[in-house]
């Protein structure tokens, strides 16, 4: 055989063996997701006297910082903290007038992480601290509620570093009867997320 030819198997099939084994380990890590939010159960159209109510997939954003540590190969436990930016609901009056809903929040996680070669599944649960937003027409003034949260996460590692990551995740909030109540009680938000994972690995 060759040197070169040598040379170039042997490269190629350390390669393969390095990326066969690629998981995620212990450390913290930073993530940042993007995709589309929904809010649900909102008051109707009818009951707050709008013409109209908008509730399609809007653009959401994730910003979060966490850590893993791993208690066997397989199974790892963490935390996760994050500000996010989410859902655009909007109501429109037959004056023309509309009132326009959108969600900000910061959430605390507690996950579990089972590693599977390449990927990891991981079930989070906590809480979130969420603003919800209203301007226009009706506005009522800002306010924040403490609601329950969990999610389901799936990421491919690329590397012990990085990985891509798809997310599904689940506000629970209140049910308000009026545009009034949004602020107050809030809303249960439905996200729907992609985004990259860098962990800072320290093995």
């Amino acid at each position: 055989m060759k040197p070169m030819l040598k040379k170039l198997l042997m490269v190629s099939t350390a390669t393969l063996i390095a990326t066969s084994n690629a998981q995620a380990t212990n450390g913290i890590f930073i993530g940042l997701e993007s995709g589309v939010s929904t809010f649900s159960n909102l008051p109707s159209a009818e009951s707050v006297g709008a013409n109209s109510l908008d509730t399609n997939l809007t653009p959401a954003l994730r910003i979060g910082v966490g850590y893993n540590h791993d208690l066997t190969s397989y199974l790892g436990l963490g935390m996760n903290i994050a500000v996010g930016q989410y859902g655009e609901a909007v109501y429109h009056f037959d004056d023309g007038g509309s009132d326009t809903v959108k969600a900000q929040t910061v959430e605390f996680f507690a996950q579990i992480t089972a590693h599977i070669k390449k990927f990891d599944v991981i079930a989070k649960v906590g809480g979130v601290r969420q603003k919800t937003e209203v301007t226009g027409t009706n506005a009522p003034s800002e306010d924040h509620y403490n609601n329950p949260a969990a999610g389901i996460e799936l990421a491919y590692n690329f590397s012990p570093r990085f990985a891509i990551t798809g997310t599904y995740q689940h506000v629970k909030g209140r049910n308000p009867e009026s545009i009034q109540d949004i602020p107050d009680k809030s809303v249960p938000i439905n996200e729907y997320l992609l985004g990259l994972r860098y962990t800072f690995a320290s093995s």
